[in-house]
This record gives structure tokens, C-alpha cells and sequence, in this order.
């Protein structure tokens, strides 16, 4: 599970890893991947991986479930707000055109100032809606990354082979 902008497949174990001294370049990885890093035995060839955590990916999941709703939410004030900025669009037209009230009038002025907050909050709820999934997505990573802080678990040895997804039985028999 990688913070891709993706969301899972299945919930699975997931390791925190810190690049550099950066506190801010958190990564996720899978058990395997968290054991090559620290074995070193992968294509970064660094030794300034430090594990910030691991987690059961169950928060990863469960916030993303939970987002949906607050997206779905902005979507439908987005469209409550667009009819009614439609409507004081449409009074302007009216007051200019109708009643040809000129521009310096204080209803025409009144017009104005909801119109420019109504379009503040429309472009507000318009950035959620447009990057909803990295909205939700970096929600998700971080609520994880949350709880897997100081939750430190070593990933299991990946050197041996064990075909066939029976590991723990084969590693048992072999005494490892």
C-alpha cells in the first residue's frame, strides 16, 4: 500500500517507513518491501530508512468509507449553492436590464457582494469535489500513519523461499 492516490485493494499490514531525516517523506510499504529496505537487498541501496510504524490497514480503509459521505455532502452543497447563485444572477439581470437600476444602487450592490461570496464558496467546494480521491486518499494515509506511529514490528525474513503461500508452516518446520 503506497500513498499512490489509489485506494486498497484489501486490507493488509503496512509498514512506515521515513526517508532521510525529513519528517514529512513518510512512505507505505508492504511487509516485503519493508524488509528489503532494511536489508538493504533493493535497488536504493540507502541506509537512512527509519520504520515509524506498522499498522493493520484497517483505518486506511475505514476513513476511506467514511469520506465518501463528506464528498458526497460537498457535491450536494455545490449543487444547492449553484441554484442559488442562478437565482441572484438571474435578480441582477432583472434590476439592470427590467428595472435598469444602474450599477451604483444599493440593491444592485447587495446583488453583487452575495454573488462574490457565493462564488468564494463555490470554489471552495468545487476544489474537494474536483481532487476528491487525493482529498480522501491523503485523509486516509494519514489517520494510518496515525495509528501506526510507535507501533514499531520487524517484517518477517524474506530470504528464504517458501513456494505455495504456506511461510509460517515451512519457516516452523525449519525452525526460523
Amino acid at each position: 500500500m503506497e500513498n499512490n492516490n489509489q485506494p486498497p485493494t484489501k486490507i493488509s499490514k503496512t509498514w512506515f517507513i521515513q526517508r532521510g531525516s525529513n519528517p514529512d517523506d513518510i512512505f507505505a510499504c508492504d511487509e516485503q518491501e519493508a524488509w528489503g529496505l532494511f536489508q538493504n537487498r533493493n535497488n536504493w541501496m540507502r541506509r537512512d530508512f527509519k520504520m515509524i510504524g506498522t499498522s493493520d490497514g484497517s483505518t486506511y480503509y475505514k476513513t476511506i468509507q467514511e469520506s465518501k459521505s463528506e464528498v458526497l455532502q460537498a457535491q450536494n452543497e455545490l449543487s444547492s449553492l449553484s441554484r442559488d447563485i442562478a437565482r441572484y444572477l438571474e435578480t441582477k439581470d432583472n434590476l439592470k436590464f427590467k428595472e435598469l437600476t444602474p450599477d451604483t444602487d444599493e440593491k444592485m450592490i447587495r446583488v453583487d457582494t452575495l454573488i462574490n461570496e457565493l462564488q468564494c464558496k463555490i470554489d471552495s467546494k468545487n476544489e474537494i469535489v474536483r481532487n476528491a480521491q487525493k482529498f480522501v486518499v491523503d485523509k486516509a494515509f494519514k489517520a494510518e500513519l496515525e495509528k501506526a506511529r510507535g507501533n514499531i514490528e520487524q517484517p518477517k525474513n524474506f530470504d528464504v523461499f517458501t513456494p505455495h503461500g504456506n511461510r509460517d508452516k515451512i519457516l516452523n518446520q525449519l525452525g526460523k
